[in-house]
C-alpha cells in the first residue's frame, strides 16, 4: 500500500521547478516499490514544465503553457511525449511568432496542434473526417471534400494536372524546343531545387513571419515562379482542390508518379503514330506527324530533365522514415515520413508503397551512371574488343539521344551531363537527414560543383561555364542564409530580417536574368516572336500563294504544249497556223 504521507513528504522535497499553479491539481503520483521514486503521468508533465525537448518543445515558466515550434509535431505516443519533424506544410501553424502556444489544460497537445491544419494523427499525417489532401499542391493541405461529386473532382484533377502537361509537351514536340541546351541546364536545376529542397521556409522551420505577416504568401509567390519547372504547371494558381476523402498523402504521392510518367506516355503515343504513318503515308495526319521525328528526341530529353527531379522527390518522400524523439533526443521509433500513422516496417506500406519506390530508385541511380559511363573512352575500347560486351555501348539511335544531353559539352567532358542528374539525387538524399545536417551536406555538394565547373570548364561555349558557376554560387548563398535563419532563435534581431530580405532577392535574381536573356536573344534575331507570329498568321496565305503559283505554272506548260502542237501541224503542212488560236491560248485578245 502506498502511503499518502509518503507521497506528500516526497512532494515537499521536490525541486521547485516541478511545483506550479496546476501541479497539485493534475499530478498523479505513485511510489515505486523497487526504486523508491515517483513517476509522473502525462498530465503531470504537461503542467509542471518538467518536460522540454531542446528547441522544439518549450514551456512558459510563468503560465506553464506549452510552446511548440512551428513545423514540429509533439504528442502522446504509448504514454510518453515524443516530438518529430513534420513534412513541409503539415505543421504550419500560421503563428505570428516562431512558436505555437498551447494552453496548459490541454491533455492531447498533438491533436490540438494538428487541428489548426485540419489534420490528425502522428506527425499530423492524416486528414480529419470529411477532409482530403489537395492534389494541386505538394504540401497536400487538407481541405473539405464532403458534398462534392467524385466525377466533378476527377474532372478538376484532369483539367488542372494533365491538360497543362499535355499542352506543354505538345509545344515542345511541335516547335522542337531544346531544354537541354547549355544556357538552361543550371537554371532548370536551380528552379527545381528552389521549389523542392531549397525552399525559403525550410519546411516551416525558418521564421518568415518576422518579415511578413503572411509567410505562406512569400513562399507561394516563389512556388508560382519556379514550380512549373517541377511539373506543377498551374497548381499554385488555382484554389486548393481535393480528389477524395479516402485518399492519404501516400496515395497522392503515387498519383504524382503517374503525373511524372504522363509526358513519357504522350511521347510513346506520338512514336506509335509515326510508326502508323509508315503504313498509311498518304493521309493528311501522317504527313503532318512525320515532321515530329526529330523533335521526339528533344521531347524525351525534356521529359528526363523535367521529370527526373520529380521522380527523385517522390521516391525520397516514400522511402524516408521520420524518427520520434524523447526529451533526450533519442529515437524511440520510426514512422513513415508522409504518413506517421504507419510504422516504417508496416506490411501494407512495404508492399503498396515502398517496393514500387525502390524499383523507381534503381532506375534513378542507373540513369546518371549511363550518362557518365558512355562518354568514357576506355569503356568504348573495352566494349569494342570484348564481343559479349558490345551490347553495352549505345547504338546509333541511342547515341543521338545521348547527344541531346551531352552535345553542349566538350568531347572529352561529355560525362558532365550525368553530374546534373547526380546533383538532383544528392540534394534530395540530403533532404532525408536532420535539418542542420541537410543544409551542411547541400553546402558541401554545391561547393564541389562550383570547383568542378570553375576548374574543368566543360562547355564548348566557355561563357556558359561562368553562368553555371554564378548560379551555383547563388544557390550556395541561399543555402547559407536559410541555414542561418534556422539556427537563429532571436526573431527580434535586425540581422535576421536583413538575411530574409537578401534571400528573397537572391531567389528572384536568376529568374530576372533568364528573362532578360530571352528578351535579348529574341531582339538580337530581329524580334523572333513577332516574326513567328507573322509566319503563323500568314501560313495559310503562303500556302494559297504557292498553290496559285503551281496552278499558273501548269497552265503555262499546258499552253506551251498546245502551241508546239499547232506549230508542228504547220510544219507538216497539214493545217495552217491561226494566230488567233495562239493568242487565245495565252489569254491575249486581238485588239485593233
Amino acid at each position: 500500500m502506498h502511503s499518502l504521507w509518503t507521497v506528500m513528504r516526497y512532494i515537499s522535497t521536490m525541486d521547485m521547478r516541478c511545483v506550479g499553479r496546476y501541479a497539485l491539481l493534475y499530478m498523479i503520483c505513485f511510489v515505486s516499490q523497487q526504486h523508491g521514486s515517483i513517476a509522473m503521468s502525462t498530465s503531470t508533465i504537461q503542467n509542471v514544465c518538467d518536460y522540454t525537448v531542446d528547441n522544439y518543445l518549450l514551456c512558459d515558466e510563468v503560465t506553464f503553457d506549452w510552446l511548440l515550434k512551428n513545423g514540429i509535431w509533439a504528442g502522446n505516443v504509448s504514454g510518453e511525449i515524443l516530438v518529430a519533424i513534420c513534412p513541409s506544410g503539415y505543421c504550419n501553424y500560421n503563428v505570428s511568432g516562431d512558436y505555437l502556444r498551447i494552453p496548459n489544460n490541454i491533455t492531447d497537445i498533438g491533436s490540438y496542434a494538428c487541428n489548426i491544419t485540419h489534420r490528425m494523427g502522428i506527425t499530423c499525417g492524416a486528414c480529419q473526417p470529411n477532409f482530403g489532401p489537395v492534389f494541386n499542391l505538394d504540401s497536400f493541405d487538407c481541405v473539405l471534400c464532403k458534398g462534392q461529386s467524385p466525377l466533378v473532382n476527377l474532372l478538376y484533377y484532369t483539367l488542372s494536372v494533365y491538360v497543362p502537361l499535355f499542352v506543354v509537351f505538345l509545344l515542345i514536340i511541335v516547335f522542337n524546343v531544346h531544354l537541354t541546351s547549355g544556357p538552361f541546364n543550371a537554371f532548370m536545376l536551380y528552379s527545381q531545387s528552389i521549389s523542392s529542397t531549397l525552399s525559403l521556409n525550410a519546411d516551416g522551420l525558418a521564421p518568415l513571419a518576422v518579415l511578413y505577416a503572411h509567410p505562406t504568401t512569400i513562399q507561394k509567390v516563389f512556388q508560382v515562379m519556379y514550380s512549373p519547372f517541377n511539373l506543377n504547371i498551374i497548381g499554385n494558381l488555382i484554389p486548393m482542390l481535393c480528389l477524395s476523402t479516402s485518399l492519404t498523402s501516400l496515395d497522392m504521392l503515387m498519383l504524382k508518379y503517374l503525373e511524372a510518367f504522363f509526358p513519357l506516355l504522350m511521347i510513346i503515343a506520338v512514336v506509335l503514330l509515326v510508326r502508323l504513318c509508315s503504313v498509311f503515308p498518304a493521309s493528311c495526319l501522317c504527313q503532318k506527324t512525320c515532321k515530329f521525328r526529330t523533335s521526339l528526341v528533344q521531347a524525351f530529353a525534356a521529359f528526363v530533365l523535367l521529370s527526373y527531379n520529380r521522380f527523385c522527390e517522390i521516391t525520397i518522400y516514400l522511402l524516408s522514415p521520420v524518427p520520434l524523439w524523447d526529451n533526450r533526443l533519442d529515437t524511440k521509433e520510426n514512422r513513415v515520413y508522409f504518413y506517421g500513422n504507419f510504422y516504417y516496417d508496416d506490411p501494407t506500406y512495404l508492399l503498396g508503397y515502398k517496393l514500387p519506390a525502390w524499383m523507381v530508385m534503381i532506375l534513378l541511380i542507373l540513369l546518371p551512371i549511363a550518362l557518365l559511363h558512355y562518354p568514357l573512352r576506355w569503356v568504348e575500347r573495352l566494349v569494342t574488343r570484348v564481343r559479349c560486351l558490345r551490347w553495352v555501348y549505345p547504338a546509333a539511335s541511342i547515341a543521338i539521344l545521348l547527344d541531346a544531353f551531352q552535345g553542349c559539352f566538350e568531347d572529352d567532358k561529355r560525362y558532365f551531363a550525368g553530374f546534373y542528374l547526380g546533383f538532383r539525387l544528392l540534394f534530395l538524399a540530403a533532404y532525408t537527414q536532420p535539418v542542420l545536417l541537410q543544409y551542411l551536406i547541400q553546402q558541401i555538394v554545391i561547393t564541389i560543383y562550383i570547383l568542378l565547373f570553375a576548374v574543368l570548364r566543360p562547355y564548348k561555349n566557355k561563357r556558359l561555364n561562368s553562368v553555371d558557376v554564378a548560379i551555383f554560387a547563388n544557390m550556395a548563398l541561399i543555402n547559407c542564409f536559410v541555414w542561418y535563419t534556422i539556427i537563429e532563435t532571436d526573431t527580434n534581431r535586425t540581422s535576421l530580417k536583413v538575411c530574409l530580405v537578401v534571400e528573397c532577392i537572391l531567389v528572384l535574381l536568376p529568374m530576372v536574368c533568364i528573362l532578360c536573356y530571352i528578351l535579348w536573344h529574341c531582339s538580337s534575331r530581329h524580334n523572333c516572336l513577332s516574326r513567328a507570329a507573322r509566319c503563323c498568321f500568314a501560313s495559310s496565305i503562303c500556302r494559297r500563294h504557292r498553290h496559285a503559283e503551281f496552278n499558273r505554272e501548269n497552265a503555262i506548260n499546258s499552253r506551251a504544249s498546245s502551241t508546239e502542237t499547232l506549230l508542228d501541224k504547220s510544219s507538216d503542212g497539214s493545217s495552217r497556223v491561226n494566230t488567233e488560236d495562239v493568242a487565245y491560248l495565252y489569254g491575249i485578245e486581238n485588239r485593233d
